[in-house]
C-alpha cells in the first residue's frame, strides 16, 4: 500500500470530526439573541413629544368613554395612565376624576359622598366630564 494514501486516509477521519465540531460550535454561539422591537415603548422612557401626545389621547379617550358612561374603557385607560412607567401622563386632579367617574359609573357612591369629592378637585381637564357623568346623570 501506497504510504501516501494511508496518511491522507489517517486525516480524513480527523478532518471530518473537526468539521462536525466547528459546525455544532458554529450552531450554538450564533443562536439569535431576543431584542426588544425598536418602537417598543416599554422599554424605555416617552420623550416630551410622545408623552404631550399620550396624555392628549388619554383626556380625549376619558372624555369620550365618560359621556358614553364607557366603564370598560375607562377602567382600562385608568390601568394605563397609572402603571406607564417612568411617565406621568395625567396630574393627581384628572386621576381623581378618572376614579372617580369609575366609581361613579359602578355606583359605589352616594350622591353626597359625590360631591364631596367633587369640591375636593380644584382642576383638570377630566374635572368637568366626570362632574357630568356623575352628577347630572343619576339626578
Amino acid at each position: 500500500m501506497n504510504p501516501m494514501i494511508f496518511a491522507t486516509l489517517r486525516r480524513v477521519p480527523r478532518a471530518a470530526a473537526l468539521v462536525a465540531l466547528a459546525f455544532l460550535a458554529g450552531g450554538v454561539a450564533c443562536q439569535p439573541k431576543e431584542k426588544p422591537k425598536r418602537g417598543d415603548r416599554n422599554e424605555r422612557p416617552l420623550d416630551g413629544m410622545e408623552r404631550a401626545a399620550a396624555r392628549n389621547v388619554s383626556i380625549e379617550t376619558a372624555t369620550i368613554a365618560m359621556a358614553d358612561g364607557d366603564l370598560k374603557k375607562l377602567k382600562m385607560l385608568d390601568v394605563y395612565v397609572r402603571n406607564r412607567a417612568e411617565t406621568a401622563l395625567l396630574s393627581e386632579d384628572d386621576l381623581a376624576s378618572l376614579g372617580l367617574a369609575i366609581e361613579c359609573l359602578e355606583g359605589k357612591r352616594t350622591k353626597a359622598e359625590r360631591v364631596a369629592a367633587f369640591e375636593k378637585i380644584k382642576t383638570g381637564k377630566l374635572r368637568a366630564p366626570a362632574h357630568d357623568a356623575c352628577l347630572e346623570e343619576n339626578e
